[in-house]
């Protein structure tokens, strides 16, 4: 008869750094690095192999990131049998948005071994750890011409800028069998509308290899960007107040419907002025009154607007925030008398005001709140 002996995990582990090369939690920034293998194609394509490991480190790196502020999960099964190794399987999946912003440090490395890259992106634990409030995007292209090869780099150049502002889709799938890789697959996707992109014609650098890069600029103030901070492990480990799903249509036609009905008491959403405050946006902020109680959160919102749209939105003045189709045309403004890091405090009037007419009104559940920061 046969001796067998099965062992079988699976965990989620959130915020356990693996890949991280430098952590600075003083300075706000984490730094992780990304490898990948230059493709071994005839020396004709040197140059689009090493464009395309630049491209495929940066997707390493952007893992190695969501690994850090999103968590991953871990399945692993190992069989021994008659007191030896017959199986060992280990999984590490990522199935996230990663919407924290990240930049690129330094250049992109060709390793000594002339066979690989590697890139290093830098990810923000808040705004104020951004140099002059700018951030800027790196392309890498290649064309049958110079006009063609410039023109790959800065569609290289706005879809990185898309990924670093709106956030981008991301699943990996990373698998060892008998401490052996047997599979290292990653996928990301956006689909964004961007605007106000200025590229510095004087980046644009033809390299010997056959490519060529240029770099693109964007002001944060014309973007509403969340950043994490260490007091919120993101919405995959909040508990909500309703995991229903709701129809998006009806959703908008419910905000229609709102929007025509403007009067004293009934208000479209809902705006918390911390402008002065020193306020560090987040995945999963709560609002708190004076006297320490929770006044907006994630027990306040559905489970589907809070993944879809984000707990809450964030503006750099009180007129974006009143202009957004998140908030409606009749917000209800409060400004918040301090800050906890990430967490609004207003007085207990107000928190007391806010209690009554949500009891009648659906924004807050649909996440239709603002911080002004």
């Amino acid at each position: 008869m046969k001796s067998v002996v099965v062992f079988f995990l699976m965990i989620i582990i959130s915020f356990i750094n693996l890949s991280a090369q430098t952590v600075d939690l003083e300075n706000g920034f984490v730094d992780v690095v990304g490898k990948a293998i230059i493709a071994d194609k005839p020396e004709e394509f040197r140059g689009q192999n090493i464009a395309n490991a630049i491209r495929a480190a940066k997707v390493v790196a952007m893992k190695n990131l969501a690994e850090y502020f999103k968590g991953f999960q871990i399945e692993s099964s190992t069989y021994v049998e008659k007191m030896k190794l017959d199986n060992d399987e280990i999984n590490l999946i990522v199935d996230t948005i990663l919407v924290n912003y990240h930049s690129n440090i330094g250049k992109p490395v060709i390793n000594k071994d002339k066979k690989s890259v590697s890139v290093t992106i830098r990810g923000y634990l808040r705004n104020s750890s951004i140099k002059d409030n700018l951030f800027k995007a790196t392309g890498y292209g290649v064309g049958e011409n110079e006009v063609l090869a410039e023109e790959a780099a800065r569609m290289d150049s706005k879809r990185e800028v898309g990924e670093k502002i709106r956030g981008t889709k991301l699943f990996s799938r990373v698998k060892s069998e008998n401490s052996a890789i047997s599979d290292f697959s990653i996928g990301t996707y956006i689909k964004v509308n961007l605007k106000d992109i200025l590229f510095d014609d004087s980046s644009l650098k033809p390299h010997e290899e056959g490519y060529v890069e240029i770099t693109s600029y964007a002001q944060l103030d014309n973007y509403n960007i969340v950043f994490p901070t260490l007091n919120t492990l993101g919405l995959l480990n909040q508990n909500f107040g309703s995991t229903e799903e709701v129809s998006t249509t009806d959703y908008h036609e419910l905000q229609k419907v709102e929007q025509t009905s403007k009067s004293d008491n009934y208000y479209t959403g809902l705006i918390i002025d911390c402008s002065g405050l020193d306020l560090q946006p987040a995945i999963a902020p709560k609002v708190y009154d004076s006297s320490d109680r929770e006044v907006y959160g994630s027990m306040n919102v559905s489970r589907q607007f809070a993944v879809e749209q984000g707990v809450v939105g964030y503006y750099k003045s009180l007129d974006k925030a009143k202009s957004s189709d998140r908030i409606g045309n009749n917000p209800l403004v409060v400004k918040a008398v301090k800050v906890n890091i990430a967490d609004p405090i207003i007085s207990d009037s107000d928190a007391e005001n806010i209690r009554k007419i949500a009891k009648s009104l659906n924004f807050m559940r649909e996440c239709r709140v603002a911080f002004v920061f």
